[in-house]
């Protein structure tokens, strides 16, 4: 299984975000450490998109729920991806 960076993996989600227009009206560079859930910015439909672009990209399921309780960032769903792809157990 190859090695998967975080940081190559928080790009790629900030990619996929800017390119779907998930958060409207926030400058690409403000997205890395921007509150999901507190944004304002991050709906039902950015979150069902986010969570099927992980499953599609990198095949690492995440539940809805996480997204408001662990998940709060770019940073942590990537470090959440990272974990699952080394076959780590993720913890908070």
């Amino acid at each position: 299984m190859p090695q998967f960076q975080e940081s190559l993996i928080k790009k790629e989600l900030c990619r996929l975000c800017v390119d779907n227009a998930l958060f409207c009206g926030v400058a690409p560079g403000e997205l890395d450490g921007m509150d999901l859930a507190d944004s304002g910015h991050f709906d039902s439909m950015a979150l069902t998109f986010l969570k099927g672009a992980v499953d599609d990209e990198w095949g690492v399921e995440i539940a809805p729920a996480l997204f408001l309780t662990k998940l709060r960032t770019l940073s942590d769903v990537a470090s959440f991806i990272q974990t699952k792809l080394s076959g780590s157990q993720f913890h908070s």
